[in-house]
C-alpha cells in the first residue's frame, strides 16, 4: 500500500476521483465500472472492492476496507435526492469516510441540500479525528432530452 494513501486515505481518492475522466459512460454501472479501473489504475497494491457489502448495504466502491464510494446516476429529482440522502445517512453510521460522486446531469439546489446534509456529519474540519464525507460531481451536463430539444430549434 503506498505510503500517501496509508496517510491520508481519504484525500488520495478525492485527488484520483477529480482528475477521473468518465468518457463514454450512459448507465451508473458504466460510470462504476470507469472509476473501478481508474483507481486501480492509479493505486496497483491497494485493495479496491466493487458491490462490497457491508453491515445492511452494498456499496459500490471500497478502497482498501476504508474509503467507501457510491456513485448515482444524476441528481435532478427529489426522489433521486431522497434516495442519496438515505443512502448518506447508512453510509456515516458504518464508514469513516465516505464519498458521493455524482455523475450526469446535477440540479444545483439538490446539489446544495446534498452537500449541506453531509456537512452536518463531516467532522473532517475539526481537530478531533472522526468522520468525513465529500460529496463531488463529475460529468455534469443537460439531461439528453433536453439536449435533443435545444438541437432542433
Amino acid at each position: 500500500m503506498g505510503f500517501g494513501f496509508s496517510l491520508n486515505p481519504m484525500g488520495k481518492v478525492v485527488k484520483i476521483i477529480s482528475e477521473w475522466q468518465p468518457d463514454g459512460c450512459n448507465t451508473e454501472k458504466d460510470f462504476e465500472r470507469s472509476l473501478l479501473e481508474e483507481l486501480r489504475l492509479q493505486m496497483p497494491g491497494v485493495s479496491i472492492q466493487q458491490q462490497y457489502g457491508a453491515a445492511r448495504q452494498r456499496v459500490d466502491i471500497v478502497v482498501s476496507k476504508k474509503v467507501a464510494i457510491e456513485l448515482k446516476k444524476n441528481l435532478k429529482t427529489t426522489g433521486e435526492y431522497q434516495r442519496a440522502l438515505g443512502q448518506l445517512d447508512h453510509l456515516v453510521e458504518d464508514w469513516e469516510f465516505v464519498i458521493i460522486v455524482i455523475c450526469g446531469f446535477v440540479d444545483g439546489d439538490l446539489l446544495q441540500s446534498l452537500k449541506k446534509h453531509a456537512a452536518k456529519h463531516d467532522a473532517s474540519n475539526l481537530l478531533v479525528p472522526g468522520k468525513s464525507i465529500e460529496v463531488m460531481v463529475k460529468n455534469n451536463e443537460e439531461p439528453s432530452s433536453e439536449r435533443t430539444e435545444n438541437n432542433h430549434r
